[in-house]
């Protein structure tokens, strides 16, 4: 299963897995000594060739990361998830619609506040190397989005997907407990809907332009809507 420090991500939404390699500050390391981690990543609405780009960028900036990518069929990918999980072989990171949220609960932990990162900084190459090196390990804290970003920033409907109550020993007494909203999964994007109109059955009904609000085509429709003898 997921390990504690790691979380879903939904179609929403993305989150990348921020991995500490325990390397010396400032101390200069051939690049072939550091041992690569490669992160899984599932999805159905994006191709390989859609996310080439974005991953190519990452394991530029990310040297000793390599992402490998999945794209699944609408179909199969609940089946896939859920199995993978049961058999402790799922993904690192992985998208879903945002009412898949309830599906992972037991699966995933909720985002941490902060997270720490070291991150290599690289020497070019010297005459003779055909590598670049690590030239130092800066370790920085960094603050990710959290549930007060979420009720800040989204709509309603994205809070209720995403974020969650849990409960945990209180602060100053272990039998006491808190209750905090943590987040779950973090927005990607969402869903654009679009409407098609008949101009020509606009037009007998004396509409002349498409509606711009919810209220007007409601209205709209009332003068469109025919009634026959059976209703």
């Amino acid at each position: 299963m997921f390990s504690p420090n790691s979380f879903v991500i939904k179609i929403i939404i993305i989150f990348t897995m921020l991995m500490s390699f325990g390397f010396g500050c400032r101390k200069r390391i051939p690049i072939e000594s550091i041992e690569p981690v490669t992160l899984e990543y599932w999805q159905v609405w994006n191709n390989s060739f859609d996310m080439k780009t974005l991953i190519e960028k990452y394991e530029k900036a990310n040297p000793t990361i390599k992402v490998r990518f999945r794209n699944l069929r609408f179909e199969e990918y609940e089946h896939e998830m859920l199995t993978a999980l049961a058999e402790d072989r799922g993904p690192d990171i992985f998208s879903i619609p945002h009412d898949w949220v309830g599906l992972y609960e037991e699966s995933i932990a909720p985002a941490p506040e902060s997270v720490e990162i070291k991150r290599a900084i690289l020497q070019d190459p010297k005459p003779g190397e055909l590598e670049p090196t690590i030239k130092e390990v800066v370790t920085d804290r960094a603050a990710i989005i959290n549930a007060r970003d979420i009720k800040r920033n989204y709509y309603s409907f994205v809070k209720d997907d995403v974020l969650r109550k849990i409960e945990s020993a209180g602060p100053d007494a272990p039998s006491s407990v808190a209750v905090k909203e943590s987040l779950m999964a973090v927005p990607l994007s969402v869903d654009t809907l679009g409407l098609y109109y008949n101009i020509s059955i606009l037009e007998k009904n004396d509409i002349y332009d498409p509606p711009q609000t919810w209220q007007r085509f409601q209205e709209d429709v009332m003068k469109i809507a025919q009634v026959n003898e059976d209703g």
